[in-house]
């Protein structure tokens, strides 16, 4: 992955991936899950898969047999995109810049775009409650931003609940809805304290659902997930 200043975590495991994202939208994402008929019971064997996916990511064992092959002399990507709109995750809706945004940033999981699975991006594990009102996911050890700062689950933590904070000015907080008190902080009536996420210590982020979310890691594959560097934010706004 490339080695931007702003924001993205730079780790040799996670080079060459598809895009989280790629052309699809939140709305297929969410189809994915709902319109096929994957209620709480039956996204289990999903869950399942994509556990056991997580120690034998074939896109992982493919970087690892090429790590000795000579890089090609002119290093070039061209993505099919127009002139960006937005290169904040927290802010933008989507839209022009996003395939590059996605290239820059990586969250949790994401969706592997040749065949449609979920696979582990910056977490290495994830598993629910029964009820799957309660995701907690397993930070990879060892990620860095870029300039060497450890990235942690407060980092993705803190930049859930700045997706709510009225001075982000987000463009898509509902994307955030499903997470406990979302709405209610996104409307004023709650402080962003008590949003539903919670960083357990540095490799475990704990997700605190409204309701049952059986799709829930399908979101959090989209943008809006994407953690953002907070000592990079903090100083230059």
């Amino acid at each position: 992955m490339a080695n931007v200043d702003v924001g993205i975590s730079d780790n040799p495991t996670a080079s060459n991936r598809p895009s989280a994202f790629g052309h699809s939208s939140r709305r297929r994402l969410v189809k994915l899950g709902v319109g096929l008929g994957l209620g709480v019971a039956a996204l289990g064997p999903v869950l399942t898969a994509t556990a056991v996916a997580a120690s034998r990511n074939r896109l992982r064992r493919a970087n690892a047999l090429r790590q000795g092959e000579a890089l090609a002399a002119e290093q070039v990507i061209r993505l099919p995109e127009g002139e960006p709109v937005r290169f904040d995750p927290g802010v933008t809706s989507g839209g022009k810049g996003l395939e590059m945004l996605q290239n820059l940033f990586e969250g949790l999981v994401y969706i592997d775009q040749r065949d449609g699975s979920l696979q582990m991006g910056l977490a290495e594990g994830m598993e629910s409650n029964p009820e799957q009102t309660e995701f907690t996911f397993t930070l990879r050890d060892g990620l860095v931003w870029s300039d060497g700062t450890p990235l942690t689950a407060e980092d993705f933590a803190w930049s859930w609940r700045r997706v709510l904070d009225p001075a982000t000015k987000s463009e898509y907080t509902t994307a955030l809805y499903p997470l406990k008190n979302a709405q209610a902080i996104d409307t004023g009536e709650m402080p962003l304290d008590q949003l539903g996420v919670t960083a357990v210590d540095e490799r475990t982020l704990r997700a605190t659902l409204e309701a049952p979310t059986p799709y829930f890691p399908l979101l959090a594959a989209t943008w809006t997930f994407y953690p953002v560097p907070r000592h990079v934010v903090e100083a230059e706004g």
